[in-house]
């Protein structure tokens, strides 16, 4: 089956949920929290049902008291107390506060009023008063009233029955079984969360290996008490994906395929007027999906009305237009009042990410979204006003700083993204973030003073750490300095260590396009396990990542540094991050670091 647009999706999600129908059950009103009425509820008496005092107070007959001080003679007055029914002929309440004493006689300085301090008959409601419509989706508050009414059951949907199943010869379900080859089962997990919030019942079978036979029997047997199916992963077009051929045999395939990303495989179909809904098994699509189409499922059976509230925001950052439907995992966060979203940088393979996301981001087909554009988010979480944004070099050094901070300020977030000193610099003009971390060489031209000239807010900068890079020749040599190497060697530098790899040539008094320069758009790490299969005839990276000595052909210091602008200085997450830059347990796992220094930490400027 040809993939189908977003739109043409949802048409055909609309036609199935249209022929779903929801049963019903009578439950104890006291047992329907948060459940949806499937009736309409009507006052079984009226509230109050009798006059009642609204005050601790003494009732009288408001009549037979003058207008002049008075002393009142028994039998023109009782004490009562809030809720007690007020009897005839006493018409009115006299708070406590206001009633003065002789002997144990109350004395009144004022007349009151009829009907002072009284709840009349039906002033809350009326016998046969509607009072919650069908659909009303059941609060706390709401079993009160119903307990109130006289309602002691109610009609209500039933929570629909919902059946995972999970498919792959390679899943396990506990770490004890892992070996290479195998995958931990963890889908189930997060959609029986959605399930449970959006109103139904969840359940799972055990593994279904990749076998035709097996998952056609095992959908036959979970029809005869589900409401909804839903088949974990094997809905792609590979030699085992079968979930759309046994769909295909046993009933109708409404869609195979969705012009969106992620969640391109997700499929749907109905086996006997069941609904079957085929997810990706990457977490990130089968959350997407899970959210775009198992929602509108479950909901039109529990009728429970689950949407995720939407908010503007501004886009700290270009994103290129798409041929498809795109669903961006965002993060939010607050700078000069004005809050921002970026992607999550991550696949639909990523489960971290889920957790990280404050929200779901949709940009239809063909849309350009250009920086402070404003996008429409779907919040999942609002933590925009507690959370930092750092942009710049990453190190193990930056992650554990990162790490100390989580353990200091659990309330507080910093959210980092990757990218080159320029752009993280970049970043701080525009103001769309709260710090830059650069590598700055320990030898040559410091760019930071000139991008300080440009600003008109002073920038402090903090020291944490200087590290030692190197590069790793493919093959050993003797040479001992850049100018004994061939010109036409290819020499991998990544963008982010452009820095340092100009403060190399600077010594060795060469010009930069001497080497064949490429950035491999890939970490450092990655970088060290392909350069024995790559073209690369040397590397630029962290001399921690180096195992092998006798490869390092010539180091280069660099500093890391934070450049945080004087106004974001009083955040205590800022103030926080400098401290532990100075302390004794950051100075203890840098010396654990090998060619890493803490000499120079501290503010520089």
């Amino acid at each position: 089956m040809n993939d189908i647009t977003y739109a043409d999706s949802l048409k055909a999600l609309l036609q199935v949920t249209q022929e779903l129908h929801a049963k019903t059950e009578t439950v104890a009103a006291r047992d329907a929290l948060f459940r949806v009425l499937a009736a309409p509820v009507y006052a079984g008496f009226a509230n109050p049902a009798a006059p009642v005092a609204a005050m601790d107070g003494i009732a009288v007959q408001c009549t037979t008291i003058p207008d002049a001080l008075v002393r009142l003679k028994q039998g023109q007055w009782i004490s009562i107390n809030t809720g007690e029914v007020i009897p005839e002929p006493f018409d009115c309440v006299i708070k406590i506060e206001e009633v003065q004493w002789e002997e144990n006689i109350p004395v009144l300085t004022k007349k009151p009023n009829i009907f002072q301090n009284v709840r009349m008959p039906g002033e809350d409601f009326d016998k046969g008063t509607l009072l919650l419509a069908s659909e009303h989706h059941l609060f706390p508050q709401d079993l009160s009233l119903l307990l109130a009414s006289g309602c002691e059951t109610v009609e209500i949907f039933k929570k629909p029955r919902v059946t995972f199943i999970p498919t792959g010869s390679e899943l396990i379900e506990g770490i004890q079984s892992w070996k290479p080859g195998k995958i931990l089962e963890t889908n189930s997990a997060m959609v029986a969360g959605f399930v449970e919030q959006w109103g139904g019942i969840f359940r799972t079978t055990d593994f279904v290996p990749d076998d035709p036979d097996d998952l056609a029997q095992t959908i036959k047997v979970s029809m005869k008490d589900s409401d909804v199916i839903v088949i974990s992963a094997g809905t792609s077009k590979g030699t085992k994906d079968l979930t759309a051929n046994v769909l295909g045999l046993m009933g109708k395939l409404h869609f195979h395929g969705v012009q969106i990303s992620p969640g391109k495989p997700v499929l749907l179909g109905t086996v006997s007027g069941i609904p079957v809904l085929g997810l990706p098994g990457y977490p990130g699509a089968a959350y997407v999906c899970s959210y775009l189409y198992l929602r509108p499922l479950v909901s039109a059976l529990s009728h429970i009305p689950f949407a995720l509230p939407r908010s503007i925001y501004t886009s700290a950052e270009e994103i290129h237009p798409r041929s498809q439907d795109a669903f961006y995992r965002v993060v939010g966060y607050e700078v000069d009042g004005v809050a921002y979203v970026r992607r999550i940088e991550g696949g639909s393979g990523s489960i971290a990410s889920l957790s990280r996301m404050d929200g779901m981001m949709h940009i239809p087909p063909g849309t350009t979204i250009k920086k402070r554009d404003a996008v429409r988010v779907d919040v999942i979480h609002d933590r925009a006003s507690k959370t930092v944004a750092a942009r710049g070099i990453m190190d193990p050094g930056i992650i554990q700083l990162f790490s100390l901070l989580r353990k200091s300020l659990p309330d507080w977030r910093l959210q980092f993204w990757e990218s080159p000193a320029e752009e993280a610099l970049q970043s701080i003009v525009e103001r769309n973030s709260h710090i830059a971390v650069l590598n700055v060489p320990t030898e040559g031209h410091d760019d930071v003073d000139d991008f300080v000239k440009r600003l008109q807010e002073q920038m402090h900068r903090v020291r944490a750490l200087t590290r030692t890079s190197a590069i790793q020749l493919k093959e050993r040599s003797e040479q001992k300095n850049l100018r004994d190497l061939p010109a036409d060697m290819k020499i991998a530098v990544p963008k982010w260590k452009l820095h340092a790899w100009k403060s190399l040539l600077e010594r060795q008094n060469m010009a930069p396009n001497h080497f064949q320069v490429i950035d491999p758009g890939i970490n450092e790490r990655q970088m060290v396990n392909a350069l024995a299969s790559t073209k690369w005839d040397a590397i630029l990276i962290d001399s921690r990542l180096i195992q092998d000595a006798s490869t390092i052909f010539m180091t280069v210091r660099e500093h890391i540094d934070f450049v945080i602008p004087d106004g974001y200085m009083d955040l205590a997450v800022n103030r926080k991050l400098v401290d532990l830059i100075l302390s004794d347990e950051f100075w203890m796992w840098v010396e654990t670091q090998h060619g890493c220094d803490v000499k120079q930490r501290g503010l520089i400027e």
